[in-house]
């Protein structure tokens, strides 16, 4: 059996796969830091599914029930979950997915930070205009102030 050649960095050089590059302005963000491990799950999650030349944004798709597999949580805290991230700015639904009998469609998504192929809209950073003194009540389904 032979070895696979590993380099100096870790890696070796077979390896195929891509990554996703988690921006130092986001990451850094007042936005970012106030998500909860599920938000930046299924942020991730979405943002994994952007083509490399991005050129699906604006049109990625992701069902609730795929993102619940994925990231090891239920149906209903995915969709909470959505609403919180558009809310905050990170993502704009673009269509909501329907589940019945007859067809099956998985929500299309964008994400703010890149520009949208769908529409030709730059991207708005709508999550720079993040205001950490609002509260998001569950409850209620809308920020309110403390």
């Amino acid at each position: 059996m032979s070895k696979k050649k590993i380099y100096k960095n870790g890696r070796n050089k077979d390896f195929k796969g891509t990554f996703t590059m988690l921006r130092h302005d986001i990451t850094k963000s007042e936005a970012w830091l106030a998500l909860r491990a599920t938000e930046k799950a299924i942020l991730i999650q979405i943002w994994l599914r952007l083509n490399i030349d991005e050129s699906n944004n604006g049109k990625i798709l992701a069902s609730h029930r795929e993102l619940a597999k994925e990231c090891h949580i239920s149906r209903p805290t995915v969709s909470k979950t959505i609403e919180r991230l558009e809310q905050i700015g990170f993502i704009e639904v673009i269509s909501k997915g329907t589940f019945n009998c007859k067809q099956r469609l998985a929500s299309e998504f964008r994400l703010t930070f890149f520009k949208c192929h769908a529409t030709g809209k730059l991207p708005t950073n709508d999550w720079r205009l993040y205001d950490p003194k609002k509260v998001f009540d569950d409850d209620l389904n809308q920020y309110q102030d403390e």
